[in-house]
């Protein structure tokens, strides 16, 4: 997982960020060519994102994201803190990551 910040940061003002998701997203259709059996269902149900504790966006998915999905949202920092990013997927497997909102002039991958 990563989140790239696409505008400089400046407390109080409405910033974007992009959230890159690394996961396969099999939507229980894909056929194995060479087995032809199908690939179970494996993909993300729900992203969670806050700042500082605070709710940022919350997604309900189901086999509709794509495979390594890229979101992109925006939020107002009131000051320099942390995003944390919370995915489970259809397997009840949980990714957490926290990711620094910095001062610092960008775009950077955090």
């Amino acid at each position: 997982m990563k989140v790239k910040l696409l505008n400089e940061f400046a407390p109080g003002k409405p910033i974007q960020a992009q959230l890159m998701i690394r996961h396969p997203n099999f939507n229980g259709m894909q056929m194995d060519q060479l087995t032809r059996m199908y690939a179970p269902a494996h993909f993300i149900r729900t992203i969670d994102i806050t700042y500082e504790d605070q709710p940022v966006l919350r997604i309900e998915s189901d086999i509709a994201l794509s495979t390594d999905p890229v979101l992109t949202f925006g939020f107002t920092p009131r000051k320099e803190g942390r995003l944390k990013v919370e995915v489970k997927d259809s397997k009840e497997q949980s990714f957490v990551r926290e990711f620094p909102v910095p001062g610092a002039a960008l775009p950077s991958t955090l």
